[in-house]
């Protein structure tokens, strides 16, 4: 039986946090860093004993830029390693439904996007069709990006959706 946790939260040496009998505890970073976070365990009969472990903290949020489509691909740039998720939609009445959904782990850097051929041809088009592409990426740790935006012209949306 453990009858206290003590927590050292900011790796500065000192048990600032008591925990209680919970050997869980959370704690709200401010921004990234790397620290040592300390855990002392103390029984009813006042016995101790502590650990650590190296923890990373990454408050920073991916970015995408320069996202483009072109022909049949999609091309973005990544601040960070991350999974991007892109939604290719078309605008139906007042509302943007989804037309094709693609996912890719991108990398820092330069990313190019190309569809596999899955995708099912439309059997009809409409007339003055508006389409968007929205992206998101998501990195390891799970903070999100902005959704980020961009017009697609009908062609590419057709190119985008259709069999190769």
């Amino acid at each position: 039986t453990v009858a206290k946790y003590e927590w050292d939260l900011d790796g500065n040496g000192s048990y600032e946090t008591a925990g209680g009998t919970s050997p869980t505890i959370t704690k709200a970073y401010s921004g990234s860093t790397t620290l040592t976070a300390h855990v002392r365990v103390t029984d009813p009969h006042g016995a101790t004993g502590a650990a650590g472990a190296l923890v990373r903290v990454d408050g920073v949020r991916p970015v995408i830029s320069q996202l483009r489509v072109r022909g049949g691909s999609i091309t973005y740039r990544l601040s960070e390693a991350a999974h991007v998720t892109v939604r290719l939609q078309r605008k139906v009445g007042r509302r943007w439904r989804v037309v094709r959904v693609l996912h890719q782990n991108g990398v820092a850097g330069k990313n190019r996007l190309v569809p596999n051929a899955r995708a099912r041809a439309a059997k009809r088009k409409p007339r003055r069709v508006r389409y968007r592409a929205e992206a998101t990426a998501v990195d390891a740790v799970g903070n999100r990006s902005a959704t980020v935006r961009l017009k697609v012209s009908a062609a590419a949306a057709k190119k985008l959706r259709r069999r190769r």
